[in-house]
């Protein structure tokens, strides 16, 4: 906090203004009868108290309002962060779970997969609840990063979940839907998942700029 040097020779000024005239009180026995030099000095050490006083919550005031600013900013970085890694979460457990779905669905169908591919299809609601975990977790930190964030990047940022997940829940529908007919294994649907890519890049890229503006 920065005190300017027009306040401090404002403040300088009142208070030798009011000793002056606390001093001048005694060569001028005919209106100010009795009042001495004691006297004089113990009201010149209330007023300078009363200024420290003043001086000492203005100084606690801006204090407070600058704690206030800086615990709001470190707020709003921690709440973008957390949107980021929850959001980049959410990228790596669709990719084991849209893999596990496709390999589960591969091997119902009687294709012969590595040990590895069998483990992953097996372990199917696994990845299912850690997808649905971080689709939770992804909405939640949406929601506290935008108390955070201006109407504007509110507007940018307010729908990137559900768009996500609206892709991705497609990206399942199609793997699920598909059947394995004339010798054609089943895909995934690279259309959505380009769809996905692109989407997930313009999210990651949004949210790096509002980060870097915090």
């Amino acid at each position: 906090m920065k005190i300017t040097g027009g306040a401090v020779v404002a403040m300088y000024t009142v208070a030798t203004t009011n000793a002056g005239f606390l001093l001048g009180c005694t060569f001028f026995g005919d209106y100010f009868v009795g009042v001495k030099w004691t006297d004089v000095l113990a009201a010149f050490g209330a007023v300078m108290g009363g200024f420290a006083t003043a001086f000492a919550a203005y100084l606690a005031y801006m204090a407070l309002n600058s704690w206030k600013d800086q615990f709001a900013h470190s707020q709003r970085y921690e709440s973008i962060v957390t949107l980021e890694k929850a959001y980049y979460k959410l990228i790596e457990d669709f990719y084991d779970y849209s893999q596990s779905t496709l390999w589960s669905n591969r091997i119902k169908s009687g294709t012969i997969a590595h040990s590895d591919l069998q483990k992953l299809a097996d372990n199917f609601e696994l990845h299912k609840r850690n997808w649905q975990r971080s689709l939770n977790m992804s909405i939640s930190s949406l929601e506290w990063a935008c108390t955070f964030c201006t109407d504007e990047e509110v507007r940018s940022i307010d729908n990137i979940v559900e768009v996500t997940e609206l892709l991705m829940c497609e990206q399942i529908k199609h793997i699920e839907c598909s059947q394995r007919t004339n010798n054609q294994t089943i895909l995934v649907s690279i259309e959505l998942e380009d769809s996905l890519k692109t989407a997930s890049k313009n999210v990651k890229e949004k949210l790096v700029i509002i980060r870097k503006s915090t």
